[in-house]
């Protein structure tokens, strides 16, 4: 049996609605919104796991800080920054698209 979490519906969901935004305007107000809707979340999981963390908690922090980082949630965005220039998030292929997709978003 899969293992997801809300964020991966969260995430679709949104990236459908962005996907589907027929003018910049619509784009970006829906961009908008899903910072205001993602930015108190990713603020409560934070980036360090709990001692007794569950395992939902833990897929749904990696959505959160991915969806964040790629709606161009600053805060998240400079931290992902920090962490890779500092070597805690490696450098590896696995990794590329997440960069990719903030370049693209404009979160450089």
């Amino acid at each position: 049996m899969k293992t997801t979490s809300s964020g991966d519906g969260l995430r679709a969901g949104l990236g459908s609605l962005i996907a589907i935004a027929n003018n910049e305007d619509t784009y970006e107000q829906l961009r908008t919104f899903g910072r205001w809707l993602i930015m108190p979340l990713s603020k409560r999981l934070g980036w360090e796991p709990a001692a007794s963390e569950e395992l939902f908690t833990t897929l749904l922090r990696l959505d959160t800080l991915m969806l964040a980082g790629s709606l161009g949630v600053e805060a998240v965005v400079a931290e992902a920054r920090r962490r890779f220039q500092q070597g805690a998030i490696p450098a590896e292929p696995s990794n590329w698209h997440l960069l990719h997709n903030w370049t693209q978003w404009g979160c450089n």
